[in-house]
């Protein structure tokens, strides 16, 4: 379990070797920078897509296969970016890497697949009401600077110093001995301390004299007043409190007593001892080990660097060195226990069994969903098949012209026309459950519009087209997909109402306690919807308006609904669900 240091900005892991160490959480600042450089590249991948569709549709002499790539790239890249590079790059997008930062969980162990499809899919509600309002605001108030999507899966984004070393910095002047002499016997340094210390001192010659001292002031006095040590100059102070905290204060490396010896000797040998192998494990973290000798050397050296760190903090060693350790086993546990992915195959038996299982242990969020998207369907399909002034009071005469147009003549398509509609139907459908999902975080309003307002669409499309004489033609294409694709809609609703229940009802729990223990069950419902939404857009875009009579689509249609009943009521009957 971690736990987090408001000052430092770090949270404590304990990792199955019982060994403590830190993660320094991500600032703002670092997730813009890696952001921009992920929206930059997204812009770049549309654009080859834009490219490579305009291609495939002058190789294949229609626009709609091309345009239906497009589409599904769009919605690849706007929903499923993260989640790819994260779960390929072990918690890193493009953006990430290059700013040496992860997405972990709040223990400190590796991200898993429901993690991240969770915080990257309540992504949606994290740019509410736009430009990441909410998200901001959220980290804002976070102590480990979370957004909404990352409170939902329990993860956090850590930085990763690369460029951390032992070589310290040099003082100059060198401590005089009436300077040694006058400090006290020990001096004791937080890690953040030491590094802000060192990124000083070492920038000198790059700031210059006055602006190294204007910033020393910032720090120096408290140190001061801490430690008792003061000087002419301010930097001369954070100098003498860094020399004597890592052993520096004696330029023949000898320390006085025993606490010096601890800090000089010690860690001289200490550093002696460990540097080569220290080296191989930057190494083999650095160029990701290849084969199973060079991941087996690698958690040889994992349990070195975990026994070093024991052994530096027992000892007291300076800040520098346990910082340094503290790091170089934090990658590598990263990185190691980062192997345990959950694969295809495991995927994939979440959504044929774990999700049904899941959505009959919440049939009351399932039921309201379907309470709340087929009331108003019903209200709205009657109320315009009865008054066709209804239907122009929900919707624009635009729109009631469209609709009318599109369902008045030959629903029969080309197959790249085809290609086209399945792919906006993707980009569409599954977009808009997405949303209705992941604005659930929102106390459960997002799903309360989305069902409301589909469904009183939905019902008012069929019964104004109804009443003007074209149902049986909006039937003949909706029939086969609906059983699918409705349904999809409500488990996306559940998922949203569920999660928003977790910030009512926390059994116990804080707030984001209970939505990081609701996580395994939000995972798998949205898993399950978006499962259904994509098989409805495949018959959507390939079946529904194919010309097959109206009796072979009833029947076609009938099947769909006894698959999907069936499925609901009997899929993952033989497999325990974890509550």
């Amino acid at each position: 379990m971690g736990t987090v240091d408001r000052l430092d900005t770090t949270t404590l892991v304990d990792t199955p070797e019982r060994i403590r160490f830190r993660h320094r959480i991500a600032g703002p600042g670092q997730r813009a920078a890696a952001f921009t450089i992920d929206v930059v590249l997204q812009l770049l991948l549309l654009a080859a897509m834009s490219v490579i569709a305009e291609a495939l549709s002058v190789f294949a002499a229609t626009s709609g296969l091309g345009q239906g790539q497009f589409l599904l790239g769009m919605f690849a890249v706007q929903w499923l970016y993260g989640v790819f590079f994260e779960f390929v790059l072990a918690g890193r997008t493009p953006g990430k890497l290059a700013m040496d930062l992860r997405v972990v969980r709040v223990d400190g162990s590796p991200a898993r697949f429901p993690d991240l499809l969770l915080r990257n899919l309540v992504r949606a509600a994290d740019f509410l009401p736009f430009g990441f309002g909410v998200g901001v605001a959220c980290m804002t108030v976070d102590p480990r600077m979370r957004r909404l999507g990352d409170l939902v899966a329990g993860t956090m984004v850590i930085a990763e110093d690369r460029s951390r070393s032992l070589l310290g910095v040099r003082i100059e002047p060198p401590v005089s001995e009436d300077e040694r002499l006058a400090l006290p016997a020990k001096v004791d340094l937080r890690a953040a301390e030491v590094e802000a210390i060192e990124g000083l001192l070492s920038r000198r010659r790059e700031l210059g004299s006055d602006r190294t001292e204007e910033l020393a002031r910032s720090l120096a006095p408290v140190l001061s007043e801490r430690t008792g040590v003061e000087a002419a100059t301010a930097e001369r102070v954070l100098q003498l409190v860094y020399a004597r905290a890592t052993g520096k204060d004696r330029p023949d490396g000898v320390p006085a007593d025993d606490a010096g010896l601890v800090r000089g000797v010690w860690r001289d040998a200490f550093v002696a001892a460990g540097r080569s192998r220290w080296t191989r494990l930057e190494t083999l973290l650095a160029k990701h080990p290849d084969g199973p000798r060079e991941w087996s050397e690698l958690a040889a050296g994992y349990r070195a660097a975990h026994a070093d760190l024991a052994t530096a903090r027992s000892r007291g060693l300076p800040p520098d060195v346990q910082a340094f350790l503290d790091e170089l086993a934090a990658r590598a546990h990263t990185l190691l226990y980062g192997l345990r992915r959950t694969g295809g195959t495991r995927i994939l038996d979440d959504a044929l069994h774990g999700f049904p299982a899941e959505l009959r242990r919440q049939w009351p969020f399932f039921l309201g969903a379907l309470v709340l998207f087929y009331g108003p369907l019903l209200i709205g399909f009657v109320g315009s098949w009865l008054d066709p002034g209804f239907a122009a009071r929900i919707l624009s005469e635009d729109q009631l012209a469209s609709v009318e147009e599109m369902y008045s003549g030959d629903l029969a398509r080309s197959s790249g026309a085809d290609m086209q509609m399945a792919g906006f139907y993707v980009f569409n459908n599954v977009g808009i459950a997405f949303r209705c999902f992941a604005t659930g975080i929102l106390a459960g309003a997002g799903p309360l519009f989305y069902l409301i307002y589909n469904g009183l669409t939905i019902g008012t499309v069929g019964g104004y087209l109804t009443g003007v004489g074209l149902g049986g033609n909006l039937l003949a294409f909706v029939v086969g997909h609906s059983a699918w694709e409705l349904t999809g809609v409500c488990v996306a609703g559940a998922g949203g109402l569920r999660m928003g229940w977790a910030l009512i009802a926390t059994g116990g729990r804080s707030r984001i306690g209970s939505l990081s223990a609701a996580g395994p069950i939000l995972y798998r419902l949205v898993l399950g919807a978006a499962t259904m939404l994509l098989v409805a857009a495949a018959i959507e875009g390939f079946w529904s308006a194919g010309p097959v009579p109206m009796t072979g689509k009833l029947v076609f249609g009938f099947a769909q609904l006894v698959v999907v009943l069936s499925w609901l009521t009997f899929g993952g009957r033989r497999r325990r669900v974890a509550p």
